[in-house]
């Protein structure tokens, strides 16, 4: 091993982003390799619950999550009607004081968030590249990337989504995902005042939900 331990996480996504943060915090040199050039992301908005949010206050970014999502401590659970069935209450913040016990924000807003927290850790973000090819060795990674460049690493993160490139590299014979015939369909739409809560709706063929992302 190396004098400064170095490690690649393949993926910039919310995954990708963390680790890299946490790991320059401990001393290690983390570079992250992104497939896109422009590091995007897709989606509309992301429902997040209390134990994430404990997650995001250690990486410092609560303050930022609350101001600029939607956070709360009840979820409504409704009929199709919109009658309140229940109204479900966890007993005080179990994540602690500061934590609410669940939230939503826009995808773009987190990735934005946690982008910029990243950067200002120190990681390198490799853009518009990802793994060629990994050679594992007693002593470390050796890696070759798409653009020809290569590295040796001390450890390789495969945070590049279901379909990971990474994955099907280091183990070829694992099982494939497979659909297990849950979808869901999501839209971005203005919030009435009286969306102050996650909402549930449940007794019809599907189940829907409301989840306020911003303020």
């Amino acid at each position: 091993m190396r004098n400064a331990e170095r490690d690649l996480i393949v993926g910039g996504g919310i995954a990708g982003m963390a680790l890299a943060i946490v790991l320059q915090r401990a001393g290690v040199a983390a570079e992250i390799a992104e497939i896109d050039k422009d590091w995007r992301i897709y989606g509309a908005g992301i429902t997040i619950t209390g134990p994430t949010l404990r997650a995001l206050d250690r990486l410092g970014l609560l303050e930022a999550v609350v101001s600029e999502g939607y956070c709360y401590d009840a979820t409504r659970i409704c009929d199709m009607a919109g009658k309140v069935i229940m109204a479900s209450r966890v007993s005080g913040r179990p994540m602690g004081p500061r934590i609410p016990n669940g939230g939503g924000i826009l995808r773009p807003v987190l990735h934005r968030i946690l982008a910029a927290a990243t950067r200002a850790s120190g990681a390198e973000v490799l853009l518009g590249v990802s793994v060629a090819s990994v050679e594992v060795m007693d002593n470390g990674v050796s890696v070759r990337f798409t653009d020809g460049t290569a590295g040796t690493y001390d450890l390789i993160v495969g945070a590049d989504g279901i379909h990971s490139r990474l994955r099907d590299m280091i183990f070829p014979d694992a099982p494939e995902p497979a659909f297990t015939g849950q979808g869901c369909w999501r839209a971005v739409v203005p919030r009435p005042a009286a969306i102050n809560c996650g909402h549930v709706y449940v007794g019809g063929p599907v189940k829907a939900g409301i989840t306020p992302v911003s303020g």
